[in-house]
């Protein structure tokens, strides 16, 4: 048994690997509800999820997990933001952050 499903039986989370890219906004009021949609989604600060929605491209440096990852990319096409999601390689502790 691979170590990833003996992990997910075992009731393990699985680190977060995953980064969303935000390419572009296609109307100016989808700038500030792509803020709060971040914000809430990725738990990280509304100055931030402003300051990244004011500077596109950009990624979201805050790890998540895949399904997380996935509703926020989700969320944000709803409302014409166009993003997409970026595996990176676990380079740290089994959260996916570095130590």
């Amino acid at each position: 048994m691979s170590e990833r499903v003996a992990s997910r039986r075992l009731g393990k989370a699985q680190p977060r690997r995953w980064q969303v890219q935000i390419d572009t906004v296609l109307t100016r009021d989808a700038v500030f509800e792509g803020a709060r949609i971040l914000a809430r989604i990725s738990g990280c600060g509304i100055s931030a999820a402003t300051k990244l929605m004011n500077n596109l491209p950009g990624v979201l440096l805050t790890p998540l997990y895949k399904f997380q990852a996935q509703r926020l990319v989700r969320e944000l096409n709803k409302v014409q933001i166009k993003a997409h999601l970026i595996s990176f390689p676990q380079t740290g502790g089994s959260d996916g952050r570095n130590p």
